[in-house]
């Protein structure tokens, strides 16, 4: 019982990480994006 819910909570914690790392990934390609504009 317990195994099972520290993997999902695990599990739900990675997936949050990786949304978080993307979002950034994002962010900062649209502000670079914005630089060369600028440029």
């Amino acid at each position: 019982m317990l195994q099972s819910l520290d993997h999902n909570w695990s599990k739900s914690s990675v997936e949050n990480v990786n949304k978080e790392l993307t979002d950034l990934q994002l962010q900062i390609v649209s502000e670079r994006i914005q630089m060369n504009v600028v440029e």
